[in-house]
This record gives C-alpha cells, sequence and structure tokens, in this order.
C-alpha cells in the first residue's frame, strides 16, 4: 500500500495510531496474570514494578503513553498512546507491540498481536475507496451493536470464521491491490495451512493448539 494514493484523493495526509488491549498471563501456566475488574486501579498493583517499567520504558523508545487502564477479561490491559502522521503510526505499533512482550517477559509475564502494517494499509485502502466511489456509510446502530436485534436489516456481516475470511479477501479487488497479489497468495495459503492446523487438532481433542501455538509469539 503506498500512501501516495492517499495523497492523490486530495487528502493532505495520514494521521492515525492503533489502540492496543492485550492479555499478560503467567509464562508457565499460561493463565490470565489477573482477575476480571475494567479499569480497576487495585488491579495494576498486581505487580507495580510491570506497570512502572512498562510506561516508562515505553517512553523511552518513542512511545508517547497517553492512557493505561485494565480492561475487561481476565489479564486484559490497554495502553493508548499519541497518533503518528505516515508510516510511523504503524512502526510505533510495532515496537509498541515488541516492547511490551520483552518488558513482560522480564517479569515471567508473556503477551495474544497483529501486523500493525496490514491493519493500516487495508484501512487505507477501503477508506480511499469509498472516498472515491462516494459510498454511503451503512445505517446507524441504535443501541449495543453486540445484540444482533440491534443492527439495521441488510447491514452487511463481518466473517465469522477463517475459511470465509480468507474467501472474502481473495475475491476483494481492492485489498488484494492495496496489498499486492503476491503477499495475498503468501497469507491466505499460510491461513489455510491453519486451517488445516484446527482440523488436526479438533479431531485429536486438543482445545488448546492455537494458544499453545501463537500465543507467546505473536
Amino acid at each position: 500500500m503506498d500512501l501516495k494514493l492517499f495523497k492523490d484523493t486530495g487528502l493532505l495526509d495520514l494521521l492515525s495510531a492503533h489502540e492496543h488491549e492485550f492479555y499478560v498471563a503467567d509464562q508457565n501456566t499460561l493463565e490470565p496474570f489477573m482477575g476480571r475488574n475494567i479499569r480497576s486501579t487495585i488491579r495494576n498493583y498486581k505487580d507495580p514494578e510491570l506497570v512502572h517499567q512498562l510506561l516508562m520504558d515505553l517512553s523511552r523508545v518513542d512511545v508517547d503513553v497517553e492512557t493505561y487502564e485494565s480492561e475487561y477479561d481476565p489479564g486484559q490491559l490497554e495502553i493508548t498512546y499519541t497518533p503518528s502522521f505516515g508510516i510511523k503510526s504503524p512502526d510505533t505499533a510495532h515496537t509498541f507491540r515488541t516492547s511490551v512482550k520483552e518488558i513482560a517477559s522480564q517479569h515471567g509475564i508473556c503477551s495474544g498481536g497483529a501486523n500493525p502494517y496490514i491493519i493500516l494499509a487495508a484501512t487505507v485502502a477501503a477508506g480511499i475507496d469509498g472516498i472515491k466511489n462516494q459510498m454511503e456509510p451503512p445505517p446507524q446502530v441504535n443501541g449495543h451493536a453486540y445484540v444482533p436485534d440491534n443492527i439495521p436489516p441488510g447491514t452487511e456481516r463481518l466473517p465469522s470464521n477463517m475459511k470465509t475470511a480468507m474467501e472474502n479477501l481473495s475475491n476483494d479487488n481492492i485489498i488484494c491491490e492495496a496489498l499486492g497479489d503476491e503477499f495475498v497468495k503468501c497469507f491466505v495459503a499460510h491461513k489455510l495451512h491453519e486451517l488445516c492446523k484446527e482440523t488436526e487438532a479438533k479431531a485429536k481433542g486438543d482445545s488448546d493448539w492455537e494458544r499453545n501455538l501463537f500465543f507467546e509469539y505473536l
């Protein structure tokens, strides 16, 4: 995805940031490091040295932290930082993700990531397509969007499984062009391989294969 395409639409520049929610878990048991209690300051003192090092060290690698708080699920935390222009946004996201994992490992903790470059490229490509074709957004949701009855009739739904998601990606000319056909082919092949691993694991009754395979490294 070339950000020059963004400026070709008449927009001056791209200002963006990623909002990271992540999980911390014991490296040995993989159990959540703390319980469920959203925005509880008490949870921050489960390991105050971890919190202090996260906030201090992230600023040393040019991640300008704005907020830190506990999220809803057990072991879930959230840190946000200031937006950046252009490619610096995913660069910062990559630095953030790697730094958090390295700092957590020093405390006997590990922490579930996504690729910020792919996310931003796909988001920008979809946005540019909407602007160029003057697409109208779907009707607004009244109430909680997680409640199916609140979704307006005819609203397109996101894929609920990997197979459908990969089929949609392969058939989406806008996103394929933005990411590059060769990348998409490799990405889809990789995800289909994961589907095969999932099928094998289910046949063996292994419900933890995904966490065991990806949690520490992603």
